[in-house]
């Protein structure tokens, strides 16, 4: 089983569209996929008409039940929580130890029923408060989109800094060793041809330590979201796929190049 985390320090890069699209993708390879949507907005919850209020996410930092629902085929998710900036403040606000690894302690807890899966993938919100640092520490990737602004080299900046600064405080004090193994990739989005913005972007990005590819700007994507009909589930359309034949490819060529990743050893 691998754990895979989604994150972004802003909004509009297309974190839940890429990670609800990589999870239909897994799960089309036959791979069974649990979802856990750790983002305030519960938008993968709605994706999947989902967003049930009991038995969220909020259960597994909060001790309380927690329901897996069966969502499609090969795919499950547990429901995001609306009140999770709450939750957080909560958590920043007590004294409690270990606040950035009850995630970790779950999945142990629970390690029996999640055997059945092959991946287990967060959404999480656009900061990095404790939903965020609660999925990094229990994962073995992390997945950061970014996006065509002009302001790229900043905000790429801003997460490695703060992603390699919270591994370095997370380890064990009498092993010196890290407790935090996951590593940090970075991915192009909404890539369009022929525009000056792009192309600066795709050569920045190519200069990144973890840089894996970057995804086209495709209306297809916006589609798969609004009409709940993932990228590979179009494919069986045989107009559609001949119509963006070359997109489809490229699409399942970057979702293979995204797990063939090595991680940390």
């Amino acid at each position: 089983m691998e754990i895979y985390t989604w994150v972004a320090q802003k909004g509009g890069v297309g974190k839940t569209m890429l990670c609800y699209n990589f999870a239909e993708y897994l799960a089309y390879k036959g791979k069974k996929v649990l979802l856990v949507d750790s983002d305030h907005s519960c938008n993968l919850s709605q994706i999947y008409n989902s967003d049930i209020p009991t038995n969220s996410i909020k259960g597994m930092y909060d001790n309380e039940e927690v329901n897996i629902h069966h969502v499609k085929k090969n795919i499950d998710l547990i429901s995001g929580y609306y009140d999770f900036d709450k939750l957080e403040k909560r958590l920043q606000e007590s004294e409690e130890d270990h606040k950035d690894f009850k995630m970790i302690r779950w999945v142990m807890d629970n390690r029996e029923k999640l055997e059945k899966y092959d991946y287990i993938m967060f959404d999480t919100h656009n900061d990095f408060n404790y939903g965020v640092k609660n999925s990094i520490a229990v994962s073995d990737k992390v997945f950061s989109p970014d996006v065509p602004t002009g302001l790229n080299d900043k905000n790429e900046a801003n997460m490695f800094v703060q992603f390699n600064e919270f591994k370095k405080r997370k380890y064990d004090f009498i092993t010196r060793k890290p407790m935090v193994h996951a590593q940090l990739y970075f991915i192009g989005n909404k890539v369009k041809h022929n525009t000056k913005t792009s192309k600066e972007f795709l050569e920045e990005m190519e200069q990144r330590e973890g840089y894996i590819t970057s995804f086209e700007e495709k209306d297809l994507f916006l589609k798969s979201v609004k009409d709940r009909k993932s990228i590979v589930e179009m494919m069986n359309d045989k107009h559609i796929y001949q119509k963006h034949k070359k997109f489809f490819n490229n699409f399942i060529e970057n979702c293979e190049k995204m797990l063939n990743v090595k991680g940390e050893e």
